[in-house]
Parts: C-alpha cells; sequence; structure tokens
C-alpha cells in the first residue's frame, strides 16, 4: 500500500489540550473496487436531481409563455425548443436506467404501423435529405414491451440514417413458421465503419449511438430475442430484432 501524505494537518493533542502543525500518514487501500449496483444507483440519483430541475423548468417555460405579450413567436419557439430538449434529456435518463439497471419489461398487443409513424416522423425532420418510409402491415399486431420496442426502433432507424445514401425502409417480417417476428430497418449505404455484418458490438461509434446500440441490443435480448446486422439481397444492410411471435412468461 502506498502512504499518502498531507502536509500541514492540524493534530490535536489530547493529553495537552494543544494544537500543533505537522504531517500524518494514511494508508491507501490500493486499487478501487466498483460496489455492486453502483451505475444504476448513479443513474437513479441523476434522474431524481435532473427530474426536479426539469419540472422547474417546465414550470417557469409555461409561465413565460403566458406572460409573453402577442407578437413575441420567436421567444415563444425558443421556450419551446427548450422543453423538447428537456424532454429528450429526460428520455435519455430513463434509457440509461434501462441499460445499467434492471428492465422489467410490460407486454400489450402493438400495431407496429402506429408505432412506426410518429418515429419516421421524428427521424425525417432530422434527416430532411432521406426518404424515411414505413411499410407496415397495418393489421399485423405483435406482443411485446410498446415503449421498450419504440426505443429500440428509434435508435435502428438513427444507426440506419447515418449510413444512408437516399433511403430508410421500416418494415415486419413474420417467419414461416410464424414463431419470430422480425422488426428490419433497411438502407441503401454502406455499413457503418464501426460495424461488420454479424456485428454484436458498436466499435467505434459515437458515445450516444453506441448506447442506443447497447440498449437496442438488450431490449432485443430482454423480450427473448437478439439484435443482427446483415446485408440487404440488393444493395445496403439491414438492422433487425428478432423476437418470439408470442410473449415470453413473466
Amino acid at each position: 500500500m502506498l502512504p499518502l501524505t498531507l502536509p500541514l494537518c492540524i493534530l490535536w493533542s489530547k493529553e495537552t489540550g494543544s494544537r500543533k502543525e505537522g504531517k500524518v500518514e494514511i494508508s491507501s487501500p490500493g486499487n478501487w473496487t466498483e460496489p455492486s449496483g453502483l451505475s444504476e444507483t448513479v443513474v437513479r440519483a441523476l434522474r431524481h436531481e435532473l427530474g426536479d430541475l426539469l419540472q422547474s423548468i417546465y414550470a417557469t417555460v409555461a409561465i413565460v409563455q403566458q406572460r409573453l405579450p402577442r407578437g413575441f413567436d420567436q421567444e415563444r419557439q425558443i421556450l419551446a425548443d427548450l422543453r423538447q430538449r428537456g424532454d429528450a434529456c429526460k428520455h435519455l435518463l430513463d434509457q440509461a436506467h434501462d441499460l445499467l439497471g434492471s428492465m422489467n419489461l410490460k407486454y400489450a398487443p402493438i400495431n407496429p404501423a402506429n408505432l412506426a409513424a410518429p418515429l419516421v416522423a421524428e427521424v425525417s425532420a432530422r434527416y430532411p435529405r432521406l426518404q424515411v418510409v414505413s411499410t407496415m402491415d397495418k393489421s399485423l399486431m405483435l406482443h411485446a414491451d410498446p415503449r421498450r420496442l419504440a426505443v429500440a426502433v428509434r435508435w435502428m432507424l438513427l444507426l440506419a440514417c447515418e449510413a444512408a445514401q437516399q433511403q430508410v425502409t421500416l418494415r415486419v417480417e413474420v417467419s414461416e413458421s410464424r414463431s419470430t417476428n422480425e422488426v428490419l430497418v433497411e438502407h441503401d449505404g454502406m455499413a457503418h465503419p464501426a460495424l461488420t455484418e454479424g456485428s454484436s458490438g458498436p466499435g467505434q461509434l459515437s458515445s450516444l449511438l453506441r448506447m442506443g446500440w447497447w440498449l437496442t441490443e438488450k431490449i432485443a435480448l430482454a423480450h427473448g430475442g437478439r439484435l443482427s446486422l446483415s446485408r440487404c439481397s440488393g444493395q445496403g444492410w439491414r438492422f433487425a430484432i428478432v423476437v418470439p411471435a408470442v410473449p415470453l412468461p413473466v
């Protein structure tokens, strides 16, 4: 163990009741070991503290919006953007909790076409140069955790848009045995240099996309499925979440 020297410590003498200046040596415990559950505890603490902060921001935004006179459209837009950024921060903290903590799924019937519509609209606005389309069968129903599946599909869309040239397509395939469903996101570009066919790791993606890949993989595994990346039959690449066609026992 390495000694840690603290210079000019003030030491109290019990015998004389006086104080003196000097040095004291404290033994360092060596390599620090991460306590069990540390990551989840940190994320929960951040969610709690930042949640209170966001509530204050939301309340302030609402009050200022009400008191702004007519004609202050730019200021209203700035406040609306501030609230949207707060929402995005909250959702990211929730996803970090899912990634680092336990994930209890809440199964429910899902119409994939309804799930896809707002995601396609969001991503289309974020990547206006791309044609992002959904060819979901409106009559098809899936059984999964709606919120978690939407998070996973959103991250697959973002990963695909980073590499696409012109088009990204979202669809669902049912296996011939009807035992599995595949939620597919296909793009017409090259594979991201950080990802290779059959990859199960995000390589040198940005921190945010790396988190998204890991979270999508965890969501797929929690549903009893898997996340995969493969070449399309023609040009481009395909992200796929393969999940059982029926919910797992809870």
